[in-house]
């Protein structure tokens, strides 16, 4: 399913969306993940200019892309709960030192760039890495978000003034949850308001 189809305005500004399309090769939705061998994996990266013609990907840069990929989704979905987030960090952190070994390499003008210590996919998923170093903490990167959606979880770009957006699509995954919490609310007030007799048969309706 196309973002045009899933009606998801959620673009992202310059090399984030590099990582919001990185994010949704997996659509947990349809059960489908664009990483299921090295040719597909290999495509992909060719698409978005990480990886050279001449680049090989093997089977282990398909499990530690997929490792990654999932890394920085519980990274971003995780950041507002301090417990969490601090295991997201350091579950990327190891993802990203096994997908993609990088060095700092500084130049005369002081510029300071990620460099990846291996060619082929280790290189391209390190642009990758380097990509979320160079984001983190930023305003923007504020607003690359993952659906609050559990069974969703797309990610996509806040474009809300006031950054509070929680769904990849209010009229799909935000309708949805808004039905759930009202379900529930509404079967907490039934069981809230029926007795039971000693002998264990429903009892009526309680009246106060």
């Amino acid at each position: 399913m196309t973002n045009e189809q899933r009606g998801k305005p959620d673009v992202a500004p310059e090399g984030l969306e590099t990582l919001r399309l990185f994010l949704n090769t997996r659509d947990l939705e349809a059960g489908l993940d664009e990483f299921d061998e090295a040719g597909s994996l290999a495509r992909w990266l060719r698409e978005h200019e990480l990886l050279g013609p001449d680049e090989t990907v093997g089977h282990d840069d398909v499990l530690r892309a997929r490792e990654l990929r999932e890394a920085l989704r519980s990274l971003l979905s995780e950041r507002s709960e301090p417990g969490r987030a601090s295991r997201a960090a350091q579950s990327f952190n190891a993802a990203a030192q096994s997908a993609a070994p990088l060095q700092v390499e500084i130049s005369p003008d002081a510029t300071v760039t990620l460099v990846a210590t291996r060619s082929g996919a280790p290189r391209a998923l390190g642009r990758i890495v380097a990509a979320v170093a160079g984001y983190a903490g930023t305003p923007a990167w504020e607003r690359l978000k993952i659906c609050g959606n559990r069974a969703c979880q797309w990610a996509f770009y806040d474009h809300a003034r006031n950054k509070t957006g929680r769904w990849c699509n209010m009229a799909t995954c935000g309708n949805k949850a808004k039905a759930r919490s009202y379900r529930r609310r509404r079967s907490n007030t039934v069981t809230a308001g029926v007795a039971f007799d000693p002998g264990g048969r429903p009892g009526s309706p309680q009246t106060g």
